[in-house]
Order: C-alpha cells, then structure tokens, then sequence
C-alpha cells in the first residue's frame, strides 16, 4: 500500500475508536439507571468491551501511521 492510503486508513481507524466512545455515551445508560435496573454488572461488561475496542483502534491506528511514516 502506498503511504497516503495507510495514513487515510489510520485516520480512519482513529475516527471510529472516537465514534465508538461517543455513541457508548449516549446509547449506554447511566451507572444509576442501570443499577435501578438490576443491571450494573452488565453495565461493568459493555464499558469494558468498549475500552477494548477503544485501545484496539488506537493500537492499529498509532501502528499505521508508524508505519506510514517510516522511511522505505
């Protein structure tokens, strides 16, 4: 691949670990309505697999853009 394609890939990897956070926010509901609930620890659960997601993204994308960078 060729530099301007990895770099526009990690920019967009970057943009989804964003909108990832974003519509964990606002779709997730809040610690206290979810405990009224009876379900904090699946609230626990789905943070969790969003910060996952998150680094993952952040992994992949910091790796492309080393390697976008990078002379040949």
């Amino acid at each position: 691949m060729n530099r301007t394609a990895i770099l526009a890939a990690a920019i967009v990897v970057i943009a989804l670990a964003f909108a990832n956070v974003v519509l964990g926010v606002n779709l997730v509901l809040p610690l206290e309505a979810a405990r009224e609930r009876g379900a904090g620890a699946p609230w626990y659960v789905v943070w969790a697999m969003i910060a996952v997601t998150v680094a993952s993204a952040a992994t992949l994308g910091a790796f492309l853009i080393g390697a976008g960078l990078r002379k040949k």
